[in-house]
């Protein structure tokens, strides 16, 4: 094991056990306490089930998998071996997307909350809330399960990935427009918020009480909403930029890419 193997194992292991305990203090804190559970917490919630996921169950099945030499496997161990990696796959893609699902519909909350304020309970009501945090299940196990029908690339020796799979392709097909789309709404949703506190005279009209808690509801969201976009962006920046490529350099640059992921 190279120096760069070791602190990726490292790196790795921080970001998979902070994300590990920090979701699990998100669910204790959410339903212990009633003054947390809100229909905005509600959200916050299903994004931390899906990080859970990937830090307790993905990450660990990848990395036993990835460890695994199966290239000089007997045809009968090597299915098995090629079933787990699947798997692992499997429940990669329904994290993920649950994460990406999770976070624009956090932003679809605050664009509703900031553009109509008066109408915003009529809108997100106890059972939208419900109807949405079910959507974001169904939907991403359906991506899931989708994404073990696409054609894929796989050969002997590979890594157990998603890549291995899925060609970066028919991945970036259903991702960037949703990130695109997400991204775009949470700007704008950026935008008309500050623009209106700019327009608000402090004196005379003050947030006070469930306003001044909903403003800071929001730019927590927005620091949320922000991190996840711009570790996304970074790393289809780099790989489209680096695919192909070759040298220590790029494969360096990959790295820093896949750590900057991982640790958001």
């Amino acid at each position: 094991m190279n120096s760069f193997e070791a602190l990726n194992l490292v790196i790795l292991f921080i970001s998979t056990f902070l994300c590990i305990v920090g979701n699990i203090l998100v669910f204790v804190l959410i339903l212990k306490f009633e003054f947390l559970q809100s229909r905005q917490n509600a959200l916050i919630l299903c994004l931390a089930a899906s990080d859970f996921l990937y830090g307790f169950l993905v990450v660990p099945m990848r990395f036993f998998m990835d460890n695994i030499h199966h290239a000089n496997m007997s045809a009968t161990t090597y299915n098995k071996w090629f079933a787990g990696c699947q798997t692992a796959a499997v429940f990669n893609v329904f994290a993920y997307y649950g994460d990406y699902l999770s976070i624009a519909s956090i932003t679809l909350d605050r664009f509703l909350y900031i553009k109509y304020p008066f109408q915003y309970t009529q809108f997100m009501t106890n059972k939208t809330t419900i109807y949405i945090v079910a959507g974001i299940f169904f939907i991403s196990l359906s991506f899931s399960i989708l994404f073990v029908f696409v054609p894929d690339n796989y050969s002997r020796g590979e890594p157990c990935s998603v890549s291995s799979f899925i060609p970066p392709e028919y991945f970036a097909a259903f991702d960037v427009p949703l990130l695109t789309v997400t991204c775009t709404g949470m700007f704008y949703t950026f935008y008309i918020y500050y623009t209106m506190v700019r327009k608000t005279n402090p004196d005379v009209n003050a947030p006070t009480g469930s306003s001044k808690s909903q403003n800071k509801v929001t730019k927590m969201m927005f620091c949320v909403v922000s991190v996840f976009l711009l570790s996304n962006a970074f790393w289809y920046t780099v790989y489209f930029i680096t695919n192909g490529m070759s040298g220590r350099g790029i494969g360096i640059l990959q790295l820093i890419s896949l750590w900057f992921w991982h640790v958001s």
